[in-house]
């Protein structure tokens, strides 16, 4: 798992010469904001805009991908790798497959942190929040403690709760 984090992000700064923007999002991300595993993670969930889908398809070249309306999907050392696609203004972010949803831009901005001596941007905590309130899976639950448990404000992470329902029911 480690060497596929370290790998993507790899990936997702290559040649990224004007400043690639991508957030790790996920469990992954919510153990970025601890600074080490809390569990184990069978994926790597990320984000990007579609305004570096060019270059970064030129990276993704390299260890081949499956380009989607609403995912870029590729696998690293058997661990699955899935970026979200993002569009942005100098407000907000939208997902692609609902644009009228937006967060604010400050949910997004995040901070790079380190995990197991990897460094990585993430979303801010209320960001990862407002995506597991809907997760019923245990992971969800425990990804759901820590974050409250680090000080994620549960307030704005309802007020921008994103309608997973919704979404996925829109690419089906």
């Amino acid at each position: 798992m480690i060497e596929a984090l370290r790998t993507t992000i790899a990936l997702l700064t290559t040649g990224a010469a004007d400043g690639l923007w991508y957030r790790i999002v996920g469990g992954v991300g919510v153990d970025g904001h601890v600074g080490h595993l809390t569990r184990n993670h069978a994926d790597i969930d990320g984000i990007v805009l579609e305004e570096d889908l060019p270059s970064l398809l030129e990276a993704l070249d390299r260890v081949g991908y499956e380009l989607y309306p609403w995912k870029i999907k590729f696998s690293v050392n058997d661990v699955k790798v899935e970026l979200g696609r993002l569009g942005c203004d100098e407000e907000a972010f939208w997902s692609k497959t609902m644009p009228e949803f937006q967060w604010p831009r400050q949910l997004l901005e995040g901070q790079e942190v380190a995990l197991e001596g990897i460094r990585f941007w993430v979303p801010s905590k209320e960001f990862l929040l407002s995506t597991k309130l809907e997760d019923a899976r245990p992971e969800g639950e425990h990804d759901r403690n820590i974050l409250l448990n680090l000080g994620a404000n549960l307030e704005v992470a309802r007020e921008f709760q994103f309608p997973w329902h919704k979404h996925k029911r829109n690419f089906r």
